[in-house]
């Protein structure tokens, strides 16, 4: 109940402070061009693909205002073109590579081509990512959201402590003992580290937790009961 009619859930804008950024794959992708863009060469190429459905289906005794019934209706209907955007890539993606021997060389690629290969490349390396907003453009600040369904390990030894306080390229001499103690006691054994994102995977790591009195933290946003 709280899902559906709370405000857990809202159309919103722009990615808000606290809310949650999934990565819109890339066959939905597609599929926005083809509506939002006109100018797109691969909504221009779904379009075309759509088209040959259409007409497929409908054979040539069609009216043209039967085929714009059915392109209204088609085109509107996102499972139907999810599935077709599918089988778009999937066709073009297979072409160039058996046209190149199996090895796909951008340098090779016309730009139409090599548009939808780093699209499709993009998409692989963040498949079904989901980021936690941390902080948005307001007040001239740069936003941030980190991933948060990429785990590398649950738990946290001194090692890992070390990183995740120092970063990794941290000399003996900048390792506090101490803290790295405390670390491990107050959260080796519940904290999960992520891979929040491919930027500055050699700095400190960022800790996002539940806990307001723990000297520091600062609430991501009122009310959600995130800190920093």
């Amino acid at each position: 109940e709280e899902y559906l009619n709370g405000a857990w859930a809202h159309v919103t804008g722009r990615p808000e402070v606290g809310g949650l950024l999934a990565r819109l794959p890339i066959e939905a992708q597609l599929v926005h061009l083809m509506r939002e863009d006109a100018l797109s060469e691969w909504g221009s190429r779904l379009s075309s693909r759509l088209e040959e459905e259409i007409k497929l289906g409908e054979g040539d005794a069609a009216s043209e205002e039967q085929l714009e019934q059915r392109r209204k209706a088609w085109g509107s209907n996102t499972a139907f073109m999810f599935k077709l955007s599918k089988a778009l890539i999937t066709d073009t993606i297979s072409e160039l590579a058996a046209q190149s021997g199996g090895q796909i060389v951008l340098q090779r690629l016309k730009p139409a081509e090599r548009e939808l290969v780093e699209m499709y490349a993009k998409y692989q390396d963040a498949w079904q990512e989901v980021l936690l907003v941390l902080h948005d453009s307001s007040n001239g600040r740069k936003p941030v959201a980190v991933a948060i369904n990429r785990p590398l390990r649950v738990g946290v030894d001194a090692s890992i402590a070390s990183i995740l306080l120092h970063g990794r390229d941290a000399g003996q001499d900048a390792l506090d003992s101490e803290l790295l103690l405390r670390f491990v006691l107050a959260f080796g054994r519940d904290a999960v580290v992520y891979l929040g994102g491919p930027n500055r995977v050699d700095q400190p790591g960022r800790m996002v937790h539940g806990f307001e009195e723990l000297e520091g933290a600062r609430e991501i946003a009122a009310g959600t009961g995130i800190y920093e």
